[in-house]
């Protein structure tokens, strides 16, 4: 998933299939015909489809999602559906296969770059999803996020950069609520004392750990 600068910045798709040590491509789909950037996607295995979450520039920057299924070696879509109707500036999305739920964090720029979150459920007969009510899991400048899944504790962890904190490395660890379909967090714990940036985090099932790597801009 990728923005074509030669478009300009158009949303786009391409699908590889892995074969030995090489991969085949086949031919690149737009999702969104106009400019888009700060792309994130992930899989719901429950209905085998893809997520994909971006912010849309022609439309006032706002935060979206579109769901897509793959074909052999396409991909086609539904309609995309807005997660934040406010100004936008980052996306990160990760798949919950409990609760069977996507979970979509963004910065609120127009708040004041708060963290935010908000649930999404997928309908696979038409490729929508439905999304339920934004969470603030920091109420601060926030930036750099990275979201993962820890499968064996069913739980999301984001890490981020706490600009309302000395721009330290933080993480949080949420649930959702699946009274209210809304996610949980926890209180914070910094993981870097020093400003960071450039966060990215992975789970390591084997061990049942997640890995952050980032930045130390100190």
């Amino acid at each position: 998933v990728y923005a074509d600068n030669n478009s300009p910045y158009h949303g786009k798709a391409i699908v590889g299939t892995v074969s030995g040590t090489t991969i085949n491509f086949g031919t690149p789909v737009t999702f969104d015909s106009g400019s888009i950037y700060y792309t994130s996607s992930a899989y719901d295995s429950t209905n085998q489809r893809v997520i994909i979450t971006y912010i849309d520039f022609n439309d006032s920057s706002k935060g979206k999602s579109i769901v897509g299924t793959v074909n052999g070696n396409s991909i086609s879509f539904g309609s995309s559906v807005t997660f934040s109707a406010n100004t936008t500036t980052e996306t990160s999305v990760v798949y919950d296969p409990v609760n069977q739920k996507v979970v979509i964090l963004w910065v609120d720029s127009q708040v004041s770059d708060f963290g935010k979150s908000v649930v999404g459920t997928v309908n696979p007969l038409n490729n929508t999803i439905s999304i339920g009510s934004a969470y603030t899991f920091n109420t601060g400048s926030t930036g750099d996020i990275s979201t993962v899944y820890d499968s064996n504790r069913n739980r999301v962890v984001v890490a981020y950069r706490n600009a309302g904190n000395s721009s330290y490395g933080t993480a949080k660890v949420g649930r959702i609520d699946t009274t209210s379909n809304t996610m949980l967090f926890t209180g914070a714990s910094v993981f870097a004392s020093n400003a960071v940036s450039s966060i990215s985090a992975v789970y390591d099932s084997d061990n049942n750990s997640i890995v952050i790597a980032y930045r130390d801009d100190s």
